[in-house]
C-alpha cells in the first residue's frame, strides 16, 4: 500500500497542502482508504503526513516533490518505509516516482522552512 496526499481531483500533492490522505493499492489501481489531510491542523505539516501515513501502516510514503523535509524523511526511515516521490500535481494513477535522495531532502527542507516563515497557521 502506498500512502500519501492528494487533492480532491486525486493528484499528488505536497504534504502541507493536499486536501486528502489515501492509502492508493498500486496492484489493483485504486484508492481503498481516504480521510481529510489531518496535518493541515498541525504546526508541522510534513512530519504529521508521515507519522499519519506510518500510523496507516503503509508499505510505501509517497510524497510530492517537496515533501520529505529532514524530520519527515528520519520518520519515515526509522518506521522502515520505502520513500518516494513525484511531481506535484501527478494523477495518483499513472505514477512514475524516483526514490527520495538528499537532495529532495535538502529542497524539501528548504521549502518547509520559506512555508512556516511565510504562513500564518491557524
Amino acid at each position: 500500500m502506498i500512502c500519501t496526499t492528494v487533492d480532491k481531483e486525486m493528484r499528488v500533492q505536497v504534504f502541507s497542502k493536499g486536501e486528502l490522505m489515501i492509502l492508493y493499492d498500486p496492484d489493483k489501481k485504486e484508492v481503498v482508504y481516504k480521510e481529510d489531510n489531518v496535518a493541515l491542523k498541525s504546526k508541522a505539516r510534513r512530519p504529521e503526513a508521515t507519522k499519519e501515513c506510518v500510523k496507516l501502516k503503509a508499505d510505501t510514503i509517497l510524497g510530492a516533490h517537496g515533501s520529505f523535509c529532514f524530520p519527515s524523511y528520519m520518520i519515515g526511515k526509522k518506521a522502515g518505509k520505502r520513500l518516494i516521490y513525484t511531481d506535484v500535481g501527478t494523477p495518483i494513477f499513472d505514477l512514475k516516482p524516483k526514490e527520495v535522495t538528499l537532495s529532495e531532502v535538502l529542497y524539501s527542507s528548504f521549502v518547509a522552512m520559506k512555508e512556516r516563515a511565510t504562513e500564518h497557521h491557524t
